[in-house]
């Protein structure tokens, strides 16, 4: 098999946009998030698209390799290789109250702003090698308490008077608006590896090879080995 070719960054301009025009913590919505106990700030991966670390470096005014060594790690896998938010316990940019600090600089990794919209990412034609994708979008129904009345996971009840309009949003803006930033099949295809499943970051933290505060890199056998499943 060939070695996958890495994937051209996006430009600064296909981000800000997103940035500018989206907003997937405003109107009541964080509060629902912090009621839940970030779920998915806990378990799920956060995935870079390419460009996105660059992106994110210059607005908060970091080099890169600053912003890898001290928020960034690398997932090899099959398919291409990605950037992923720290796999330590513990989102790095999440405070207390369950909130993204990166939210207040509008630099939030897109796959993390725009949650609960995911992806199904098919083969419709060309080889193993050089595979011909169709991505779809649509909204997570399994893991998300904004997108339900009452939801009730291991951690407690979330319950949410507002589930049709944050259903609405995410349905209509934020699928629109994660399209329009234009990430490639191909990463979708990497990222659809892993991207449905729930991770044990403690797991993850004693198959580090660097210490927290270095940039290291896991595979997609060492990432899946730590896999948790939906049964949370």
């Amino acid at each position: 098999m060939t070695t996958p070719q890495p994937l051209a960054p996006l430009p600064f301009e296909r981000f800000q946009a997103f940035h500018d025009a989206f907003d997937g913590e405003g109107n009541g919505m964080w509060e629902i998030c912090a009621k839940c106990g970030g779920k998915c700030e806990h378990y799920k991966i956060g995935t870079l698209m390419p460009g996105e670390k660059e992106f994110i470096a210059a607005q908060l005014q970091l080099s890169v390799a600053e912003l890898e060594h001290r928020y960034l790690d690398q997932l090899v896998t099959p398919r291409g290789t990605v950037e992923v938010l720290k796999l330590v316990p513990g989102c790095p940019f999440l405070d207390q109250c369950f909130h993204c600090t990166l939210a207040d600089s509008h630099v939030k990794p897109v796959l993390c702003e725009v949650y609960p919209v995911v992806f199904d990412v098919r083969q419709v034609g060309g080889s193993d090698e050089t595979p011909e994708l169709e991505v779809e979008f649509q909204v997570d129904e399994l893991d998300c308490p904004l997108l339900h009345r009452t939801y009730q996971w291991s951690k407690g009840t979330v319950r949410n008077p507002r589930w049709r309009t944050y259903r609405g949003y995410f349905s209509a803006q934020g699928i629109e608006r994660l399209a329009r930033v234009g990430a490639p099949a191909a990463w979708y295809w990497i990222v659809a590896q892993y991207d449905n499943e729930n991770f044990d970051y403690h797991a993850l933290a004693r198959l580090r090879k660097r210490p927290a505060n270095q940039y290291d890199r896991f595979t997609l056998d060492e990432l899946m080995a730590c896999n948790l499943g939906h049964n949370l």
